[in-house]
Formats: C-alpha cells, structure tokens, sequence
C-alpha cells in the first residue's frame, strides 16, 4: 500500500514522515519512507547520514525513472508543463515546479511495484501534484473548470 501525505507547505509533512516509521513497534514495522527504500534499494543507504547528499542522489534515481517510463506519464506531465508555463512565473521557478511534478510521477511509478511487499510512506506524492500546477505556480485563483479539465484526464 502507498500513503501519500499531501498539505500545504510547512504543515509537517517531512516531519510527519520521519517520524511514523520509527512509532511503530518493531515486529509490525512495515512502513517505509519512500527514499529510504530507494536509496536502499540501488545500495546508496549510506547517504542518509547526509539529508542534501540524499537528495540528490534520490533525484538523480527518480530522473532516470522518470526517462525510462515516459510514455506512461507523457500527457499529463505535457499537460501540467502547459499550464505551469502560461503562469508568469520566471523561468527558474516554473522549472522547479516542473522538476517536483517528475519527481513525484516517477516517485510513485517506482513505488507502485514495490508496495506489494511492504507499506510505503510518501511525503508529497503523486496527489500533490495539482496543489503544484494550480497553487505553486500560480499566485491567482484558478478558474474551477481549468482544474476539473486537468483532474479529468
């Protein structure tokens, strides 16, 4: 099972994350943060001594994800650019939004065939991604038939 934590910034996501797995007792401790699996997973486990160094790293395994598994997520990632770009934004702004959106179309591709076995905890997942396209991109209201045209596809 996948479970997301979505909410807006400084609300307690990561916080939230860090902390659940290590609540649980052991012998029923089968929640796992999303990149400690992966990390784990291409034998990288060491880098989470350093947060920014981890970070790095699970950005460059989630961008090769996301390179190898395009077709599946073209649409709508081309769909969310197109709308990230028409916002204003300056460019390094609409680029980093555009890089969570990857991230997290690649985050939940990779976690999806691996939470057969195990719970996976994902802090910003892929339901966050149109709190991305329509509030972080975006300083104005969106129009509510914009949204529904994007949630519908």
């Amino acid at each position: 099972m996948i479970i997301e934590l979505t909410g807006p910034p400084g609300s307690g996501k990561t916080s939230i994350a860090a902390a659940l797995p290590k609540l649980l007792p052991d012998r029923e401790n089968t929640l796992r943060p999303a990149k400690a699996l992966i990390l784990n997973e291409f034998h990288m486990g060491f880098c989470c001594d350093n947060k920014w160094i981890a970070g790095v790293v699970v950005e460059i395994i989630l961008l090769a994800v996301f390179v190898a598994n395009y077709s599946s997520y073209k649409r709508l990632f081309r769909l969310a650019k197109s709308y990230v770009d028409r916002t204003g934004q300056s460019w390094p702004c609409r680029l980093n939004i555009k890089r969570n959106i990857l991230k997290k179309f690649a985050m939940y591709h990779y976690c999806r065939g691996k939470s057969i076995r195990t719970n996976i905890l994902i802090d910003e997942g892929i339901c966050h991604i149109p709190f991305n396209v329509f509030v972080d991109s975006c300083h104005l209201v969106t129009e509510e038939k914009k949204v529904r045209k994007f949630l519908t596809r």
